[in-house]
């Protein structure tokens, strides 16, 4: 997920909690500024994490001060993940046989 669409996600929950249009949300605003409450801010957080299925420590929220803040945040831990879940799947390819194998071979010399 890229943070163009992040920050689109994070704009529409937070409109949806102040009840008014995605459109109107400055993604360069402070949270203060748009009058996001720190319980109202835990809230956007809980549905942000269910809608790009990442698992999302709510301080991020007291961490980075505006909507593009949070979402290039989360766009970097979202190629990290990618990257790392892409290196876990090929590890036989780059470490070579498992040693729990030796015993169809033989011992190694």
């Amino acid at each position: 997920m890229d943070k163009n669409e992040i920050k689109q996600i994070l704009a529409e929950e937070i409109a949806s909690e102040l009840a008014m249009p995605a459109d109107q949300i400055d993604d360069q605003a402070s949270f203060m500024r748009l009058g996001i409450s720190s319980v109202q801010a835990l809230k956007v957080v809980n549905r942000l994490r269910k809608r790009i299925e990442m698992d999302i420590n709510p301080v991020v929220i007291f961490e980075f001060k505006t909507i593009d803040d949070i979402a290039e945040h989360l766009a970097e831990e979202a190629e990290d993940l990618e990257t790392s879940y892409a290196f876990a799947a090929v590890p036989r390819l780059i470490e070579g046989p498992d040693q729990t194998d030796n015993h169809r071979r033989g011992p190694l010399k």
